[in-house]
């Protein structure tokens, strides 16, 4: 049942006698009357929210197989939840959110359970934990390409142009300076010289 239904319509899976299982979300706030009636195999209901909400939901008449299945609270099926991974806080079926603690990365910024990356630790535009960098540099305006629009900004900035560009994404050769020198490096790298910047 999608997590947006807040009523279940009397007779819905009435005489349903295939139905084994059912999912319902804490939406749910009304169930009419013989919904499930001779739902003879219904054994369990996996419901999203607590007993404590559960008990809140108004059941109608003739749904005895309903309230006589074996009730989940706080899961949407069988297995619990559904995640992506163990860092995953957002169920797959219910959308039901979980706390972690963070990602186990024993001093490296890709976590070791699930791949993704943590959260870096930027010091002057370089990650103390990994050494990666913020920005690359030549990646003047941050969109992930380094071609002739970079290389107009960095000119502007060489110009005294008001231009945000950090000095650790205009230094192009790593020597401590924004100069000439950076912008003729990044100009071979442009045209396809086989440089090297960063």
């Amino acid at each position: 049942i999608p997590n947006s239904v807040t009523s279940i319509g009397d007779s819905t899976f009435a005489y349903c006698i295939c139905l084994k299982s059912i999912v319902i979300p804490d939406s749910v706030t009304n169930i009419g009357k013989m919904v499930f009636t001779t739902c003879s195999s219904l054994t369990d209901v996996y419901y999203t929210g607590s007993k404590t909400e559960a008990d809140k939901i108004n059941i109608g008449l003739y749904n005895d197989e309903l309230k006589n299945a074996t009730w989940h609270y706080n899961t949407c099926n069988a297995d619990g939840h559904v995640y992506d991974n163990a860092c995953d806080t957002t169920c797959n079926i219910c959308g039901a959110k979980k706390d972690i603690e963070n990602h186990s990365n024993n001093g490296l910024c890709v976590c070791t359970i699930c791949a993704a990356e943590c959260e870096h630790d930027w010091a002057g535009g370089e990650c103390s934990i990994c050494g990666k960098k913020q920005y690359a540099p030549g990646d003047a305006n941050g969109d992930g390409r380094i071609n002739n629009k970079d290389l107009g900004l960095l000119m502007q900035k060489l110009n005294g142009w008001d231009v945000e560009i950090s000095d650790a994404i205009a230094d192009i050769n790593a020597d401590g300076k924004v100069n000439n020198k950076d912008y003729g490096l990044l100009m071979q790298y442009v045209n396809g010289w086989d440089v090297e910047i960063g």
